[in-house]
């Protein structure tokens, strides 16, 4: 993307997007996130594992989701995809393609900003609609999520909800989901905050050994 465009879309999300949070000091992640030695899975144990990141409303990619994709397929996983925060209906029918095509298929949903809105959705629509209930989802600065049970539904396996550290629309906790707030980094930060790649890490490397 030219530097331009990138910098003009920049400076017009800051706007809109808790441009305050630029003015925090670094007071770092606020917790302890890493992870501990990488473990070695056969390739099919990866194989079983499809991520779905779901962009917010990010056109120009300024908060780089793709660096993210190009680190899931760089740690052995082959089922990985980015689409828009809109295209539920299409992350719907390839979870249930998936989950039909292959029994030992573990799903870990993504949504990052708008796109966290969008997954609570669609793991509500999958569940009611599909009787299918997901493995993983995380949730990237959402900053409009409600703690309600609709966005932390209990048949979920596990929720990691991480919020940015902007303070015009901090976001909240959510009930029962293991939330951490990256208080370096603003809304367009967590994605490739070193904490992410962790916390993502660690959830990957628990679905691939998940015995069938």
């Amino acid at each position: 993307m030219p530097t331009v465009l990138r910098a003009i879309w920049l400076l017009s999300c800051l706007m809109v997007t808790g441009c305050t949070s630029l003015l925090l000091p670094l007071e770092g992640a606020g917790a302890d996130v890493s992870t501990s030695a990488k473990i070695t899975f056969d390739k099919e144990d990866k194989n079983n594992v499809h991520i779905f990141l779901v962009h917010g409303w990010d056109p120009l990619d300024v908060g780089r989701l793709s660096d993210l994709q190009s680190h899931c397929l760089a740690q052995g996983y082959i089922h990985v995809k980015i689409v828009q925060f809109y295209e539920w209906s299409r992350v719907i029918e390839d979870v249930c393609s998936a989950k039909a095509e292959n029994p030992q298929a573990r799903v870990l949903l993504l949504g990052y900003s708008a796109g966290a809105n969008s997954v609570s959705h669609i793991v509500n629509e999958l569940h009611d609609d599909f009787q299918i209930d997901v493995e993983r989802v995380f949730y990237l600065a959402g900053i409009m999520l409600i703690d309600t049970a609709y966005a932390r539904p209990d048949y979920v396996g596990k929720i990691v909800h991480i919020r940015d550290g902007g303070i015009l629309i901090p976001g909240m906790n959510l009930t029962g989901a293991e939330n951490y707030r990256f208080r370096d980094v603003w809304h367009f930060g967590t994605p490739t905050h070193a904490g992410t790649y962790d916390l993502l890490d660690r959830e990957l490397q628990s679905l691939a050994n998940l015995n069938p």
